[in-house]
């Protein structure tokens, strides 16, 4: 009865769960799942990051990865200090891969993502970006790894037995998608640097079924999310964050800040920060944050405590979560851009 089990589990996670979409805890970490506006939205000529999430591991007793994502992406930027008025573009490419459940549903993501970024001002102190990413998705399902209530035969489930699930025997879906969004962003002076950011998913409201029903569209899905970096002093700095996402009747708040301390002393004590913090996703949990950057390279780490109505059947056993994030500059650049973004 365990896959049964699993099998309800996961429909009451569809239900309680903020947001339909797969998601990362760290939003401030996965910048062109979150917005396309974001692509090349750095100072460096490139930037390649990765991000790993495994949720629920007691879900399957043959496996500690039931629920568990991936994404890698890389992109870079494009007439930095060429155009007029210092405009530049970005360009960049996002893979991602989650897998849910005993029947191991999948669904694999391979974007393309462009952004222009308009510079306001001779000072460049604001820019407002715009940018579309296009892609296609693919879903599947393992049917043979799960138990229907027609195969049980009133002693145990029978897996010779027919299901009874209409629909042909290959449980694959394949659709095309596109997104878009705009970024504005703010330093008004060396300490400060701020960004607001509204996009929209599935802008084609794709046909998403395994039943060949055509009025199974997915629902657009809008988001909003603001950020800042703030300098207190030498040696500290703050992150706050906020990310909005709702697709039809589900929706997600996410409220986070992380505090920076270079913990060396010199010229290039900002090469080794220490970060520590929290996220709060309303009604669901509780996100304590820990990072360290050296360098170019950033990586973070977070834990998702549950306090949702899920609580009794997770056992406030969450999702642990990495991002890792590196950029840089190619050979013969100078490096002395005056971008207002953060550095992540």
């Amino acid at each position: 009865m365990k896959k049964t089990a699993t099998i309800l589990f996961l429909l009451l996670a569809a239900i309680v769960v903020r947001a339909q979409d797969t998601h990362f805890s760290q939003f401030y970490a996965t910048p062109l799942t979150i917005n396309p506006a974001e692509t090349g939205n750095f100072i460096e000529d490139y930037r390649v990051g990765g991000n790993f999430k495994n949720q629920w591991p007691w879900g399957q007793q043959d496996t500690r990865f039931t629920y568990r994502t991936f994404s890698l992406y890389s992109d870079f930027t494009f007439f930095h200090n060429r155009l007029p008025g210092k405009d530049w573009m970005g360009g960049g490419i996002v893979m991602l891969q989650d897998f849910a459940g005993d029947g191991n549903l999948s669904i694999t993501k391979v974007f393309g993502s462009m952004a222009y970024h308009k510079v306001i001002g001779r000072e460049a102190k604001y820019y407002i970006s715009v940018g579309v990413n296009a892609g296609i998705v693919q879903k599947r399902i393992n049917y043979d790894k799960l138990y229907f209530d027609n195969q049980w035969n009133d002693l145990s489930f029978d897996l010779s037995a027919p299901t009874g699930e209409p629909g042909t025997n290959d449980w694959n879906t394949l659709y095309f998608d596109m997104a878009s969004g705009v970024n504005f962003s703010m330093a008004p002076n060396k300490r400060m640097r701020y960004s607001v950011g509204v996009s929209l998913n599935h802008l084609t409201r794709p046909k998403e079924t395994f039943y060949n029903q055509s009025d199974n569209r997915l629902g657009m899905r809008p988001a909003v999310t603001a950020m800042g970096n703030i300098r207190i002093s030498k040696k500290w700095q703050i992150e706050p964050g906020y990310y909005y996402v709702f697709q039809k009747r589900a929706s997600e708040h996410i409220v986070n800040l992380l505090a920076g301390y270079n913990v060396l002393n010199g010229a290039r004590k900002s090469d080794h920060t220490v970060y520590f913090g929290g996220s709060y996703r309303v009604k669901d949990a509780f996100i304590p944050v820990v990072g360290y950057r050296f360098k170019s390279i950033r990586v973070m780490m977070n834990y998702d405590i549950n306090l949702s109505q899920l609580t009794p059947a997770s056992r406030a056993v969450g999702g642990f979560e990495i991002s890792v994030v590196h950029t840089g500059f190619f050979p013969n650049t100078t490096g002395n851009r005056a971008v207002p973004c953060p550095r992540l």
